[in-house]
């Protein structure tokens, strides 16, 4: 059995690459009920601990960055098609070793209270 990922940038692509694959068999034609239901088992509540724990430290460590992530993460699931957009180019830009997020520069100046 592989060991879980447990580095930011080992999480980051190992939810890249399971979100994409999500996202590709999701407008596949030819996926197996099977296929889907494991794919879901596997992510959703792992989807879940992931943003309620990264949500939660955000808020608290820089309130006004969780907002604008929130209202930009609003914007794309209304939007729709930004979800598969932004999986896949984060998807090849973190391959690349290149910082992945809405606006990753932005991080460094971050306010942080606790």
């Amino acid at each position: 059995m592989k060991p879980s990922p447990n580095t930011p940038s080992a999480i980051t692509g190992d939810f890249l690459r399971h979100g994409t694959k999500a996202l590709d068999l999701h407008y596949a034609e030819d996926v197996s009920l099977e296929t889907a239901r494991d794919l879901l088992r596997a992510l959703v509540p792992v989807n879940a601990l992931a943003i309620v724990a990264l949500m939660a430290e955000l808020e608290q460590i820089a309130p006004d960055r969780a907002r604008r992530v929130a209202e930009r993460l609003g914007r794309a699931w209304e939007a729709g098609d930004d979800v598969w957009e932004l999986l896949h180019e984060w998807h090849d830009q973190h391959a690349r070793g290149i910082p992945v997020g809405f606006h990753p520069t932005a991080t460094l100046g971050m306010e942080v209270r606790r």
